[in-house]
């Protein structure tokens, strides 16, 4: 016979058992979806009419020190790496001279031009394991000289012609090779769009040999390489495309008798995405991006002002495209479209002009 206080005790064991046996595993709780960080980099003008370089994150301002508060200074290109943000372009020191550099974590670092008394500029930054790459042009007698910085140590990269200017835009460490896309003037002054892979130059055709075509924006995907940018015809209109492997694809206008212009090239899932603006026919420079050749313009502040898209990023099936518009009162408003839908950042004054360069985002 079970005394009164067994029976008790395994009642209570039997009444605990559901409890125990439904209690929910930790490992069944679904992962916590990461949060998206908006990166913008580019520069705000204050109420003294001196641009301030900068970077908005997730609509939040986030100024940089510059070499001198009365002159002005510029974010080009922003990334972000095991959760440091890398910040290059220029600042302008009190002599007036384009100093070359980055900043990270909002802290400057200084590149070594090849004549400090001249300008120098980064346009784009890249990292790659331990080692930091910032590509743009140091001035000489002879005009801009193309290369990249590597730690801090700069890299010439080869003219068409020594007495001419050269241009970078885009560099990327891809299997490590090293790519830097760019422009490079030859003899007649025609400037030819193209890329140097570890230093070795690679011109990149003209709708017109008589005419200049620009390289704006580079991208590779697997074994495929894009350049977007625009070429001059034979009437002198801009001609927006990029060329994949080195073949030039059009990309349709607004109006084809008026100029059009890539920025900025990606390539998600195959497709291909190319930032910029088209001119209609009222000769508004109109903001959007082509995919796969087709334009999606996108609905500026006002219709009838300017608009750019400078950088385009595809985050899944979303679409962020970067860069300003111009509002009904003159003032360049910096901003970014998600999926068409305009996202105004902040400006240091209202009444003074932001711009957006160069749009990261990240996943924490």
């Amino acid at each position: 016979m079970i005394s009164k206080s067994k029976l008790l005790a395994i009642l209570t064991l039997l009444a605990a058992i559901p409890f125990i046996s439904c209690k929910k595993d930790n490992n069944d709780e679904p992962a916590k979806k990461p949060e998206i960080y908006v990166y913008a980099g580019g520069f705000s003008v204050n109420s003294s009419q001196v641009a301030i370089p900068g970077y908005w994150e997730n609509g939040i301002w986030n100024g940089l020190a510059p070499l001198s508060v009365n002159q002005y200074s510029c974010v080009r290109s922003i990334t972000v790496f095991n959760n440091d943000i890398y910040a290059a372009g220029y600042s302008t020191n009190s002599a007036g001279i384009i100093v070359p550099g980055y900043w990270k974590n909002g802290s400057w670092v200084g590149l070594a031009p090849l004549d400090p008394a001249r300008n120098s500029d980064v346009f784009s930054i890249a990292i790659s394991g331990s080692n930091l790459y910032a590509a743009g042009t140091s001035e000489l007698n002879s005009g801009n000289m193309p290369g990249y910085w590597k730690n801090g140590t700069w890299n010439a990269l080869p003219k068409l012609d020594a007495a001419k200017s050269s241009s970078v835009v885009s560099i990327i460490i891809s299997n490590d090779n090293i790519y830097v896309g760019g422009n490079n003037n030859n003899s007649n002054s025609i400037c030819i769009p193209g890329y140097w892979k570890n230093g070795i130059w690679n011109a990149l055709p003209l709708l017109d040999l008589t005419k200049s075509s620009y390289l704006e924006s580079f991208f590779i995907s697997g074994e495929d390489i894009y350049a977007g940018g625009f070429c001059l015809n034979d009437s002198d209109i801009s001609v927006p495309g990029y060329w994949k492997n080195g073949v030039w694809i059009e990309c349709n206008p607004i109006d084809a008798t008026k100029g059009s212009e890539v920025f900025s090239i990606t390539v998600s899932d195959n497709d291909v995405y190319t930032g910029g603006y088209s001119i209609n026919s009222l000769g508004t420079r109109v903001p959007g991006y082509w995919k796969n050749g087709i334009w999606n313009g996108l609905t500026p502040l006002d219709d009838t002002k300017t608009s750019y898209v400078y950088s385009i990023v595809i985050l899944g099936s979303d679409v962020y495209a970067g860069g300003c518009s111009t509002n009904s009162s003159n003032i360049s408003i910096a901003g970014y479209w998600k999926n068409g839908i305009w996202n105004t950042l902040t400006s240091i004054d209202a009444t003074k002009n932001s711009f957006v360069f160069s749009l990261v985002i990240a996943e924490k």
